[in-house]
Formats: structure tokens, C-alpha cells, sequence
């Protein structure tokens, strides 16, 4: 390891890797399975619960493994780890695609589990907040800027990749991209920490006149970024930096952490359903997966406004604000009976995405702005862990009551109140901690 490596920041360069690498990773592990699922299928000689049991054993490994390497990142940077994890889904889309039974298909979604866990939202969200000491916040919602285009990039690509080369060959192509473009931008430009763990103090933000070793200098690339760099905003204030165990015991991020959990039901039990969902309403394949790649694009334009209007707001009510669009946007899309026309329907995308792009932001610069970043991997990966268990169990929950009760009228009624649950929680916790704060 380059013992200067801590020393430097790469700025701009990092955002856009990670960005990059964020499309990437979600486009071909997480969006392209609603796609290979039904050939998958056919070609196993499985039913649609085991192949969907496959991801759902990939999303509880990626929580189980979340703190552990939320703590490493902590102690070492993330450019080993991130950079494996890359390799690792290059070598396992390959191996599935030469996939051809069950118990297979069950090892290597396992091994991408821990894959995801060393490459997405989570590991990225701790280097960043490591990396960008005076505004992670804005880092992180620059990075989440790319993140939030990979489903609209990566269905189309992967539907049109699968009608011309077939779906074993299309996760050739994308084991490719792993292995030629996410690997090598965490090789060259995820920082390290070094083993003595951050180059500056937590608290320390740049000076006017020359910055300090750790922060963002004018060489390093941070002045190519003119108002969207993360050095631009005016610094986080510094928080008092909490232990684990203290932090687990706060009752804020215990609402925190549960309405993060009703947050990831919502999101996965619609990524799963939402083309079913839309086609019971009466629309067609294409205007159904229309309304789905509308999403993405929403979720950009929230996290725009957060850039200019919401950065000004503290992380609490940007969050409340955030979490109270889901249960708006559930009931608006309950309330359209079968036969809506598809701009009507289309009203839906808007508050769901938008509800969506900002939660993002709110889950990775919470922990660092309420309890500071000298832990911030070990609490992160704390969230973590229930978070990918609730997305893992969302879209089989929803199944069952599809079963139980009969249509997705009814399911979406348990959807509104799990979002509302969630919603209340934090406005709670949000009021309980304004209050203290005023004392």
C-alpha cells in the first residue's frame, strides 16, 4: 500500500468512479434479475419461489456481512475490499451463467450476497463519508446521482441483451463490466486509510488558506467541481462522536433504523410486483415497464433538489420529509381503479421516486451527522443488516398475500400501512429529539 495513499484525496475522480461503479454493480446484480429470472427458470427446471428464494439468500448474506465490513472500512479504507468485491461478481456472473441446478444457483447467489455487501450503497456510503470530511452528506448524494439511472439503464439493456444473445450470454456481458470497468476504478481510485485509520481528525474541516492532509485541495482535483463538488456546501457541523453500543440504544436510531426497514419492504416488494401490480390495472407489458424506468429518473430529481434546496435542512427533516412521500404515493396508486390511462398512472412515479432518491441520502449521512463518522461503518452496517433482511423477505411477503388475499388492491392496503407505521416513527423520534435539543 502507497503510505501517501491516505494523504491524497481524488476529488471529483472519486465521485464519478463511484458513481460509475454504483450503475454497475445494482445494474447487473440487483435490476437485471427481474429479467433473467423467468429463463433461469425454464432452463433450471425451477419454480418461480425457488429462483426468487436464490436472490432472497443473496440479500440476507449482503446484511449479515454488512457491519463487519463497514468496520473494516472503518479501520483500513475501502479500496481492498471494494475492489474483491468487484472481482468476485465478475467471477460468480460467470459461474452463473454455466449454472445448472438448484443447489448451484443457491452457492453463487450466496457468494454474491457477500459480493454486494464489499460493493454497493453500504461500503460506498463509508468511503465516501471517510474521504469527504467536511460535507459527506453532498458526496454522498452526488454518488447516488449515478446510482439512481441503473435500473433505467439496466432494464432495457439487460431485456435487449437477453432477446440477442440469450440470457447465459448476457451475464457474460455483464460479468465483463464488472470485471473491466467497476474492478479497476476501485483499484485506481478508492483511497486507503492505512492501518492507523483516518489521515485527520473527524471533526477537522478545511482551512482557508491551505487544507489540511486529509481534506480536498485544489491539485487533487476538488476545484473541477464547481458547485456540485462536496467541498462546496458549507461544512457539517461536527457531531459528538457516539459509541456503537450507545448508539444502538438511542431511541432515534431505533426509529431510524425501523423506518428504514419499512422503507426497504416498500422498495423491494414494488421492484419485484410493480409490472404485475400495473399490468392488474390494466396496462400493457410496455407501458407497465414505461412507468417502472420512470422511476429512476425521479429518483435523480430528488436528489437534484436535495443538492439545491434540501441540503439546507437538517438530515432529520429530510428525512421526514422523505419518508412521508411513500405512504402519499401508495394511496394515490391504490386509489386508481382498473382502466386508469397510463398518465394518470404515471402521477404514481413521481412521489414514489422522489420518496425513494431522498431516503438514499438520508440512510448513508444520518449516522455520520447524528453520531459522528469515527464508527460510522460499525452503526452503518448495524442499519444495514435488518434493512437487506426486510428487502430480502418484501417480495416473498408480498406473494403470500397476493395468495391470501386475493389481489393487489389488498396487498398495497398492508403496503400503505407498513409506509405509514414507518412514516410515523420518525416524525415521533424526529419531534422527541427537536424538543431535547430546544431544552
Amino acid at each position: 500500500m502507497n503510505p501517501a495513499g491516505a494523504q491524497r484525496h481524488p476529488g471529483a475522480s472519486l465521485i464519478v468512479a463511484l458513481g460509475i461503479t454504483q450503475i454497475v454493480g445494482w445494474g447487473s446484480i440487483f435490476y437485471s434479475f427481474g429479467f433473467l429470472m423467468a429463463p433461469m427458470q425454464e432452463a433450471l427446471g425451477l419454480g418461480r419461489g425457488a429462483v426468487g428464494g436464490a436472490f432472497s439468500v443473496a440479500l440476507l448474506c449482503s446484511g449479515l456481512l454488512a457491519p463487519r465490513v463497514g468496520a473494516t472500512i472503518d479501520r483500513v479504507g475501502g479500496r481492498r475490499l471494494m475492489t474483491a468485491g468487484s472481482l468476485a461478481v465478475a467471477v460468480l456472473l460467470f459461474a452463473l451463467s454455466r449454472a445448472e441446478s438448484a443447489p448451484a444457483l443457491y452457492l453463487i447467489y450466496a457468494g454474491l450476497g457477500a459480493a454486494m455487501a464489499c460493493t454497493l450503497y453500504e461500503p460506498t456510503f463509508v468511503v465516501l463519508t471517510h474521504a469527504f470530511r467536511a460535507n459527506p452528506r453532498r458526496a454522498i448524494t452526488l454518488v447516488t446521482l449515478f446510482g439512481g439511472l441503473a435500473g433505467t439503464i439496466f432494464w432495457p439493456l439487460t431485456q435487449a441483451l437477453i432477446g440477442w444473445l440469450g440470457w447465459r450470454d448476457t451475464l457474460l456481458v455483464l460479468a465483463g463490466l464488472n470485471l473491466l470497468v467497476s474492478a479497476p476504478l476501485h483499484a485506481l481510485l478508492v483511497p486507503d486509510l492505512g492501518a492507523e485509520g483516518p489521515a485527520v481528525p473527524p471533526a477537522a474541516a478545511p482551512s482557508a488558506g491551505a487544507p489540511s492532509a486529509g481534506a480536498p485541495s485544489a491539485g487533487a482535483g476538488t476545484a473541477a467541481m464547481p458547485a456540485t463538488a462536496a467541498a462546496a456546501a458549507p461544512p457539517s457541523p461536527a457531531p459528538s462522536e457516539a459509541a456503537p453500543e450507545a448508539v444502538r440504544k438511542d431511541p432515534l436510531f431505533k426509529a431510524l433504523r425501523l423506518s428504514f426497514i419499512g422503507h426497504a419492504l416498500l422498495f423491494s416488494t414494488l421492484s419485484a410486483h410493480l409490472m404485475a401490480l400495473l399490468q392488474a390495472k390494466g396496462l400493457s407489458t410496455s407501458d407497465a415497464a414505461l412507468i417502472g424506468a420512470m422511476i429512476g429518473p425521479m429518483q435523480v430529481v430528488g436528489r437534484l433538489l436535495e443538492l439545491g434546496w434540501g441540503r439546507r435542512l437538517p438530515i432529520l427533516n429530510l428525512g421526514v420529509i422523505a419518508i412521508c412521500t411513500l405512504p402519499l404515493a401508495l394511496l394515490l396508486l391504490w386509489s386508481m381503479p382498473a382502466g386508469t390511462t397510463f398518465w394518470i398512472l404515471a402521477l404514481f412515479a413521481l412521489p414514489y421516486g422522489l420518496g425513494n432518491g431522498l431516503i438514499t441520502i438520508v440512510r448513508g449521512s444520518a449516522v455520520v451527522e447524528l453520531w459522528g463518522r469515527s464508527h460510522y461503518g460499525r452503526i452503518q452496517g448495524a442499519i444495514a443488516r435488518p434493512v437487506l433482511a426486510a428487502t430480502a423477505t418484501g417480495p416473498l411477503a408480498a406473494s403470500l398475500l397476493w395468495e391470501l388475499l386475493g389481489d393487489y388492491d389488498h396487498v398495497l392496503l398492508v403496503l400503505i400501512g407498513v409506509a405509514a407505521v414507518a412514516a410515523v416513527t420518525l416524525v415521533r423520534a424526529a419531534r422527541q429529539r427537536h424538543r431535547a435539543a430546544a431544552r
